[in-house]
């Protein structure tokens, strides 16, 4: 991946920045309420109105880029939580991407915390497998155990990733096509968005989504050649990888082959807005096609004869920003857990706020996404849960580490391996 642009370049012209979409702003202040980073800091220039008089100046070239700018640039979640109450509808996500790209374009590098992350995410399925086995093997050896007690990670950086690790399964082959359940009349074909992260790190929500939509009668098609979504490579303003991924996608899935599904929720929302990243001709359909698994799931038709069994417990439902914000669809996550009986769901206290984890911002900001996160914890203990699940497996990866820190017996999971587990086989 070519990050070779020079830091100190001078800022030209930004004629590709939509200022007419930033100038819809009226400053009315109706967004900082919602803002995380402002509740942290009480900072107007960490608050979308600040941000976006920010990107304003820059674009004009009224204000220089510095240190100050890129970081209250870098620090925002891109929750979008502001979008959701803005009464000019400015586009909040839209512009912050395309000020990142302006200013990667213009000499500034990607952030070096996250440089080598996008490179590896942005690889090919090879790669991923390959570093799947070699994660596996870092377990299965003890070696992350050893590093973490005796501190042979000096850089905060790997400390961080370490930490986030879960439980690696063992490696196997990966398979493509999942047929139907032989009893049932199949109901069409599908197709897994796996991603990139999820398919490295979160196995488990993989076989739970084939087991469920197998046992529902559909065809579960995984195309092999897919790679990452490209999400954190555009927030991160690499703006041209982020283009070249989606179009890889584009041509991985078969339009003939129904629905797309997309495993995260942060993904999702990314796939649902392709046509901002690329102007390749097949974007709008790709996007008008791709949804995240637990909406169809929610709609689907579940016949008598799936059956749950029941679980005495309680579940917290976190709900991750850009599912409740972009997507609007936190209320599939409730849909779907209470098919199963005796189980007790309720929502995480402090939903309307960022866990902190934002893509890469639990590596690239650890102390303020620690801030945000300790209230999440805070609440998982005195809700007294037995289960936290989430969509996104960015949220849920932070989410268990930061209970694994505390001592909290709580397991963090998707919400689709609950009711994997809970399905009655016959």
């Amino acid at each position: 991946m070519p990050f070779f642009a020079r830091e100190d370049a001078p800022l030209s012209s930004m004629p590709e920045f939509p200022i007419d979409l930033a100038d819809r702003c009226v400053m009315c202040g109706l967004c900082i309420p919602h803002c995380p980073t402002y509740a942290l800091t009480r900072n107007e220039n960490e608050s979308p109105r600040g941000r976006i008089a920010l990107m304003q100046g820059l674009a004009r070239g009224q204000l220089e880029p510095d240190a100050s700018s890129f970081a209250h640039l870098d620090h925002c979640l891109e929750c979008r939580a502001c979008e959701s109450v803005c009464p000019s509808r400015v586009p909040y996500g839209r512009l912050l991407d395309d000020m990142r790209a302006q200013l990667r374009q213009n000499g500034r590098r990607t952030r070096r915390s996250v440089r080598w992350l996008l490179t590896l995410l942005g690889g090919t399925p090879a790669r991923l497998r390959r570093w799947s086995n070699y994660l596996y093997l870092y377990q299965r050896l003890g070696l992350q155990r050893l590093t973490a007690t005796l501190g042979y990670l000096g850089s905060r950086r790997l400390r961080r990733l370490n930490r986030l690790l879960p439980v690696m399964s063992r490696p196997e082959a990966p398979i493509t096509l999942h047929p139907a359940n032989v009893r049932v009349e199949t109901l069409g074909k599908v197709q897994l968005f796996t991603g990139c992260a999820s398919r490295l790190l979160d196995r488990q929500t993989r076989e739970a989504a084939v087991y469920l939509l197998t046992r529902l009668g559909y065809v579960v098609n995984i195309p092999q050649q897919q790679v990452c979504c490209g999400a954190l490579h555009r927030h991160e303003g690499e703006s041209a990888l982020a283009a070249q991924l989606a179009e890889h996608n584009l041509q991985a899935f078969d339009k003939r082959e129904g629905p797309i599904l997309s495993l995260a929720s942060g993904c999702s929302s990314h796939l649902s807005e392709y046509p901002l990243t690329t102007t390749d001709w097949r974007a709008e359909g790709f996007s008008e096609r791709a949804e995240d698994i637990t909406g169809f799931l929610a709609r689907a038709r579940w016949p008598e004869r799936l059956q749950f069994a029941p679980l005495e417990g309680k579940v917290a439902v976190h709900e991750p920003c850009l599912q409740r914000n972009v997507l609007k669809q936190s209320f599939h996550t409730y849909a779907l857990l209470q098919k199963i009986p005796r189980l007790e769901v309720v929502p995480l206290t402090g939903n309307e706020l960022c866990c902190g984890a934002a893509g890469s911002q639990m590596i690239s900001q650890p102390e303020q996404a620690d801030a945000l996160l300790t209230p999440k914890l805070a609440a998982a203990r005195d809700m007294d849960v037995t289960y936290l699940v989430s969509t996104n497996i960015g949220c849920a990866l932070h989410l268990a580490a930061g209970l694994r820190e505390q001592g909290q017996e709580i397991e963090v999971l998707h919400p689709l391996t609950l009711l994997a587990r809970q399905l009655r086989t016959q």
